[in-house]
């Protein structure tokens, strides 16, 4: 065997090596990346005197037991509450928000999306697979004498990004509010596997696409926010952002209004805002809009 033929075997054996090197790395940051971060419930609505009673269900079409509340308020609304990524049903500031739903006469109910707080699972599903979360929610609601025209749902930012999906595919929800929400995966996964893993996952990102699309069976594309949103028509829509968001920036609802076909596409841009921080920022503006927001496209369901 001659010298020069020995060499390229050489380097076809280090370009093997390296490839599959790659792939071996980049599933094992794929399974970093997709798993979910849990905070236990500190305290629950119960314990901080609400009138509340615990809830369990099965994501829709899965073995996978979500845990939850029943926050009761003076009428037969219900609005559906999503919370972020690496956070739970019962967590920061999404306690004073379901608070003021409730003495505003809503029904809330809250649960820790798969692989949070106390529910199953251990995966992240891009908020695609979560759609099946709740699914199973509005089931349980409607197993209990709520009303199709009378449940709205309102997530925030991986929720948020949650909630227009599930939306699109669930007719039972009449309404929906999205605070933060990113448009498609795609364009957050870079500043996503940095915050969760380090910069240098970056380089994965070619191989992590692809991964993604393997273990979903479908386009990323296909299970984004946008291309979602579409489907949401003729049901209403109330986004909101922080202009001061850098993690999922304001262009992203912007896009997401452009998509719409809803003849009702509502919008909150609030000035000064970071990242899911509209509700601190100006709480009095942001429950006015919502508030009315609900009230008007509720109100077939009756009080």
């Amino acid at each position: 065997m001659s010298t020069r033929h020995r060499s390229r075997l050489l380097i076809v054996g280090l370009l093997l090596f390296g490839t599959g090197l790659y792939l071996v790395l980049a599933q094992a940051i794929l399974g970093t990346a997709i798993q979910a971060r849990r905070h236990p419930l500190e305290t629950t609505p119960i314990t901080d005197g609400l009138r509340a009673e615990p809830v369990a269900f099965s994501s829709a079409g899965e073995d996978l037991t979500l845990r939850g509340f029943l926050l009761h308020g003076a009428t037969r609304q219900v609005i559906v509450l999503l919370h972020g990524l690496d956070s739970n049903c019962w967590r920061g500031w999404h306690r004073d928000l379901a608070r003021a739903y409730v003495d505003h006469g809503f029904n809330v109910l809250l649960f820790n999306l798969r692989g949070h707080g106390d529910s199953g699972g251990s995966t992240l599903g891009l908020a695609y697979q979560e759609r099946h979360d709740v699914k199973g929610g509005v089931d349980w609601l409607l197993e209990h004498g709520f009303r199709p025209g009378s449940i709205g749902i309102h997530g925030t930012s991986y929720g948020a990004a949650t909630a227009l999906i599930a939306t699109a595919h669930i007719p039972e929800i009449a309404a929906v509010v999205a605070d933060s929400a990113f448009a498609d995966f795609r364009d957050v996964v870079d500043g996503e596997l940095e915050r969760r893993i380090g910069s240098f996952a970056i380089l994965f990102k070619p191989a992590l696409t692809l991964f993604f699309e393997s273990r979903f069976d479908v386009p990323l594309d296909r299970i984004s926010p946008l291309a979602a949103v579409p489907a949401i028509a003729p049901r209403p829509i109330l986004f909101i952002h922080g202009e001061a968001d850098t993690r999922i920036p304001p262009e992203h609802t912007r896009r997401l209004i452009a998509a719409s076909k809803s003849p009702v596409t509502e919008s909150l841009f609030v000035p000064g805002a970071s990242h899911a921080q509209a509700f601190n920022t100006d709480r009095a503006l942001f429950l006015q809009k919502v508030f009315a927001f609900f009230d008007r496209h509720l109100e077939k369901a009756g009080r």
